[in-house]
C-alpha cells in the first residue's frame, strides 16, 4: 500500500505552509508504484483557475482584465485531466501554462526556478 508524506514548514509570521512542489513528487512517485494496479494516479498542475477566490480577490481594471484573460475555468481543467488521466502520471493544464513550464525548463536553471518560487514566502 502506497504511503504519502505531506512535508509542511510551519513559521510564526506565516502559519503553516505545505510545499506543493513536495507533494507533486511524492504524487508522481505514487503514480509509478501503482501503475499496473488499476489505480490511476495523476497530478495536475492548474495555473490561474476562475474560482471563487480567485474573483474574489482578482484587482480591477486592466490587470483583472488580463488574469480574467488567461486564466482557465475549472472545467477546462478537469476535462483535462480526466483525458490524460491514465495516460500521463503529470499534467500541466492549459497551453499558456505548458508554455510558461518548457520557458522556465528551457532559459533558467533550476536554482533559479528554486529562488523565484522561494521569493513569495520572504517578506
Amino acid at each position: 500500500m502506497p504511503f504519502l508524506k505531506f512535508f509542511v514548514s510551519v513559521d510564526e509570521k506565516n502559519g503553516c505552509r505545505t510545499s506543493n512542489n513536495q507533494i507533486a513528487l511524492n504524487t508522481e512517485a505514487v503514480a509509478c508504484e501503482c501503475e499496473g494496479t488499476g489505480v490511476d494516479v495523476e497530478v495536475i498542475t492548474l495555473g490561474t483557475t476562475l474560482t471563487p477566490s480567485l474573483l474574489s480577490n482578482l484587482p480591477g481594471g486592466p490587470q483583472g482584465e488580463a488574469v480574467m484573460k488567461i486564466a482557465l475555468t475549472p472545467e477546462e481543467c478537469v476535462d483535462e485531466a480526466f483525458e490524460k488521466l491514465g495516460k500521463e502520471l503529470s499534467v500541466i493544464a492549459g497551453q499558456r501554462n505548458k508554455d510558461s513550464v518548457h520557458d522556465w525548463k528551457a532559459n533558467h536553471t533550476e536554482d533559479e526556478y528554486i529562488r523565484y518560487m522561494g521569493s513569495f514566502y520572504r517578506d
